[in-house]
């Protein structure tokens, strides 16, 4: 039984995972578990910097595009502003007019509420008021200011001083047509009419109002390129945070299979290891049984060859049947006579204790009668 045990248990022993193996597997689970890990940490925190980079795109897109509405209102309420003229199809002469900045003031004080009229033809295409193209004459305030031909005379004759001063000693010298202007707005005419400097009028505040709206078109046309740049980047970097959250998930399900996988090594490694010692355990035991059982073996062979010596040397086995039948059946008949013997012990024993008792009682009443006599 032990032989066939211990084959059993080897037969077993060999059946079970290799523990190196076993052991290689878990720390394979390990190193893919701290990948797994170390992955989801990165993925986390390149999560959260495209997260803030997207909401900073997203805002910088807001801001810009409240800025884009701003200039976009403002260039609305300035074109209503500068529709506002003559009742005529034919656009006024303020809107064909192009002056460089800081000359605003100037033209406006130069020509004034003229720059509402328009431009006309030869026949003055039924405009009641309206600029003649009378070909140029001496240039002047031309040099700064951008307009059609019509305009040309009249701004040959208006000449740019450096300030009141100036404007001052020259108006005496005007001819009769000819206008002195500043770029703080001031006029001298050669009448002797004068405006003060920094009077505004109607035709400057058109005139600013016209290069405040070419630059607001020129910021809102570059506020909407830059929109839609932040948009742009905006979207690009919220697709970045969907697909690092969406690599965030599959990181943090990878981790999550990996601890599965490496809890389950390190079981298996345990059991493994559990049955492994208990098969080493079992076999141990078996080879102290067998050990055991060996020197059983021996002890036995020595007791039987000692007791076949001492059977030899006995008498004839039937002689001796024979005579111990005799001895049992005197040995039967013994013990049926000392029954006899002691019932019939027995029977005198207890006539002996009745007489006993008899004699008691008779000694007794002997007694009495004594004592009865005496009295009496």
């Amino acid at each position: 039984d032990a032989e066939a045990q211990k084959a059993e248990l080897e037969s077993r022993s060999a059946d079970l995972v290799d523990l190196a193996q076993a052991d290689a597997a878990v720390e394979a689970a390990r190193t893919t578990a701290d990948t797994a890990r170390e992955t989801l940490t990165k993925t986390e925190a390149a999560r959260a910097e495209a997260d803030q980079a997207s909401e900073q795109a997203a805002q910088a897109a807001r801001e810009k595009a409240t800025e884009q509405t701003a200039l976009e209102t403002e260039i609305r309420t300035l074109e209503r502003v500068l529709a506002t003229g003559p009742e005529t199809d034919l656009p006024p002469m303020l809107d064909q007019i192009s002056v460089d900045k800081g000359f605003e003031d100037a033209l406006g004080a130069a020509l004034g509420e003229d720059l509402s009229a328009p431009a006309t033809g030869d026949d003055g295409d039924g405009v009641v008021i309206g600029w003649l193209a009378l070909g140029p004459g001496v240039r002047a305030l031309s040099e700064v200011v951008k307009a059609p031909a019509a305009l040309d005379r009249r701004l040959s004759q208006i000449g740019i001083v450096e300030d009141a001063a100036e404007g001052t000693r020259l108006q005496a010298g005007l001819a009769p047509g000819q206008r002195l202007v500043s770029r703080a707005g001031g006029l001298w005419r050669w009448d002797g009419f004068r405006v003060a400097e920094g009077a505004e009028t109607a035709a400057a505040q058109r005139l600013a109002q016209r290069n405040r709206l070419n630059e607001v078109a020129a910021q809102a046309e570059a506020a909407r390129e830059t929109l839609d740049a932040l948009r742009a980047t905006a979207e690009a970097a919220k697709a970045r945070a969907e697909a690092l959250r969406t690599q965030e998930r599959d990181a943090r399900q990878a981790l999550n299979e990996a601890d599965r996988a490496f809890n389950a090594a390190r079981d298996r490694l345990a059991e493994v290891k559990d049955r492994a010692a208990a098969v080493q355990n079992k076999l141990a035991a078996l080879a102290e049984t067998q050990a055991s059982i060996a020197a059983d073996q021996e002890e036995s062979g020595a007791q039987k060859a000692a007791l076949e010596t001492e059977r030899s040397e006995l008498p004839d086995l039937e002689a001796a049947r024979t005579a111990l039948a005799d001895k049992r059946t005197a040995l039967a008949e013994k013990r049926t006579h000392q029954m006899e013997c002691r019932s019939r012990h027995d029977q005198l024993f207890q006539a002996s204790e009745a007489r006993k008792q008899r004699l008691l009682a008779v000694a007794s009443e002997s007694q009495m009668w004594v004592t009865r006599r005496s009295r009496s």
